[in-house]
């Protein structure tokens, strides 16, 4: 899925490959951790396997993670 969701403040888009680190760093943080993992460490390998399995429920069911981000300003 390519779509992207804009306000004026913030894009969603599906996650793909290129959010990797940045899940991998947020998904490693304690608090984090604690409340999505049940406390154990998710592996780089595990951040791979659950992007690749976001894109395949959007591709079949129209569902799956989302980025957000701040909003570029288009001048």
């Amino acid at each position: 899925m390519s779509e992207e969701l804009r306000t004026g403040r913030l894009a969603l888009r599906p996650v793909g490959p290129g959010d990797h680190a940045a899940l991998l760093a947020h998904w490693t943080g304690p608090l984090v951790r604690r409340h999505l993992f049940g406390d154990r460490r998710v592996s780089a390998r595990q951040v791979t396997e659950i992007i690749a399995a976001s894109r395949r429920d959007f591709a079949a069911s129209g569902y799956g993670l989302w980025a957000l981000r701040p909003a570029l300003r288009r001048p």
